[in-house]
């Protein structure tokens, strides 16, 4: 954002969202970006296991 926010920042932080804060911290990991190559491993209910 051109503020430097990220998105999902902005998300968890709406009035009255109603994900717990566990949640709220799973979301905000989301600001982590990871490059590189991966190899997928498998297929799990539409999650796909990596590695490298």
């Amino acid at each position: 954002m051109a503020d430097g926010s990220a998105v999902v920042e902005r998300f968890v932080a709406q009035a009255g969202h109603p994900a717990a804060e566990d949640e709220h911290a799973i979301l905000l990991g989301w600001r982590d970006v990871v490059e590189g190559i991966f190899e997928v491993h498998h297929l799990d209910r539409g999650a796909a296991a990596l590695g490298r």
